[in-house]
C-alpha cells in the first residue's frame, strides 16, 4: 500500500485518481497491450489501452500497476503515469524455503 499514489492534481485543478489493475495482454511487434481492472471496466465498459511508452522491460503478464487514464482520440481509455509495481507469487505454487534443496530435471 505504501507504494499506491492514490491520486494527483491535474493542471486544470482536477483531482484524478489512480486505478490499479494488471497488465493482461501486450504484443512487443505492435507496441501496445491492455491493462486489467475491474473499476476501469465499469466506468468504460472496456480494459485500458497501454502505449508501448509507459510498458517496463522486462514486462510480465499479470503484473500489478498503478496508472491513470485519459481518453484517447478514439473516446476509448488509454493509461497514462504508469507505476509498474512488484510481482506478486504465483498462487497455488509453493515456494521452497530459503537455503532447501531442489531438484531439477536433467
Amino acid at each position: 500500500r505504501s507504494l499506491l499514489r492514490g491520486w494527483f492534481q491535474a493542471p486544470n485543478g482536477e483531482c484524478v485518481c489512480y486505478y490499479v489493475g494488471r497488465l493482461k495482454s501486450y504484443n512487443n511487434k505492435s507496441g501496445f497491450g491492455f491493462l486489467e481492472c475491474s473499476q476501469a471496466k465499469t466506468l468504460w465498459g472496456s480494459d485500458v489501452f497501454i502505449h508501448k511508452n509507459w510498458v517496463q522491460t522486462p514486462w510480465h503478464v499479470g503484473q500489478p500497476v498503478e496508472f491513470a487514464v485519459h481518453v484517447n482520440s478514439r473516446g476509448q481509455p488509454q493509461a497514462c503515469d504508469v507505476q509498474w509495481l512488484p510481482r506478486l507469487p504465483e498462487v497455488g505454487r509453493p515456494r521452497p524455503p530459503p537455503g532447501a534443496l531442489t531438484l531439477s530435471a536433467a
